[in-house]
């Protein structure tokens, strides 16, 4: 929750929420080809927004991530940084998401046996998670990069010293 020490961490960590939760449903839809429809999208969504919303508040992973990009002597501000401090945070959110979404599916869907919906959520974990992770990586980048811009022209430069953001 250190997200919520500072408005300008509440300003990036919602705008970061939204982006990911509006890019990773709709390639989700893609790649189980579910049809676009308003429920699919709702329902989808939904779900994505409140496993989002849970991980980032439970977990510092905006922490995790700029650490480990410090532990390899990266500068904050730099590309490399950016691009490294990503990386755990997401794979702990692609991890939750890959997991969940699928399990909603496929555990309270009749028309899969009931002995076989372990197997087909194990193949979907599988088939899902890679994809999921490059669009969540590069969403997140990106949706970080526009946050940082709509906190500055809100509230002007960011705090001096490091921003505990919730990176997606």
């Amino acid at each position: 929750m250190s997200c919520y020490k500072s408005h300008f961490g509440m300003i990036v960590n919602a705008i970061v929420v939204w982006i990911m939760v509006v890019i990773t449903t709709i390639a989700s839809l893609i790649i189980t080809n579910t049809p676009f429809t308003w429920v699919s999208l709702m329902k989808t969504g939904g779900a994505t927004m409140l496993l989002v919303t849970f991980i980032t508040t439970v977990i510092p992973i905006g922490k995790l991530g700029d650490g480990s990009a410090a532990k390899l002597g990266l500068k904050r501000g730099k590309l490399a940084f950016t691009l490294v401090s990503g990386i755990i945070p997401t794979i702990i959110i692609n991890t939750g998401m890959s997991s969940v979404m699928p399990a909603l599916a496929i555990f309270y869907n009749e028309a899969i046996p009931a002995a076989a919906r372990m197997g087909v959520w194990v193949d979907a974990f599988l088939l899902n998670w890679p994809i999921m992770f490059v669009v969540a990586y590069v969403a997140s980048i990106v949706a970080g990069k526009v946050g940082e811009m709509v906190a500055i022209k809100t509230l002007g430069a960011p705090p001096a010293g490091p921003v505990n953001v919730e990176k997606n």
